[in-house]
This record gives structure tokens, sequence and C-alpha cells, in this order.
């Protein structure tokens, strides 16, 4: 599944002058959602997440980490979807 994938660069990626956590974090809940995935991490939590993965970004700790840490984050946080389909 590509939601990891997506929020991790997303986060990192700085698509945006502004807003790049906030759109992460809306963008995974609906990437999810699309897809028949219910997500039970509430968005404000989420969001804490996205701050974690950005300070890493500016600490340079490696993307591959932090796509790591967002796919655990999201199969810890989700019903109907196996870590198996995310590869």
């Amino acid at each position: 599944m590509g939601a990891f994938s997506y929020s991790n660069q997303l986060i990192r990626g700085h698509a945006f002058e502004n807003g790049n956590k906030r759109c992460a974090v809306f963008f995974t809940h609906w990437f999810l959602l699309r897809n028949n995935v219910t997500f039970i991490l509430k968005p404000k939590e989420m969001y804490n997440f996205a701050v974690v993965i950005a300070q890493a970004g500016e600490s340079n700790i490696k993307s591959e980490i932090t796509k790591q840490w967002c796919k655990e984050i999201i199969s810890e946080f989700t019903r109907n979807w196996s870590p198996l389909e995310g590869k």
C-alpha cells in the first residue's frame, strides 16, 4: 500500500511551502478510507507523528527509516489491511 510511502514523502519532501504535515495527515486518512481501510489513529495523534517524521528529516535520518516508521504506525492503527499488501 502506498499510504506510508506517500505520507513519508509529503512530510519530508516539502512539496508545499506550508502545510506539508497537515496535508500528509489528510491524504493518509483519505487514501486509507478510499481503499476501505479503517484508520483508528486520531488526526491529532497522526499530526504529532508527522512532526516526529519532519524532525527526523531535519536531523538527516534516512528516508528509508522514516518510511518504515510510517509503515509500522499505519499497520498498527489500521483495520482491514495486511502489511503484506503494503510491500
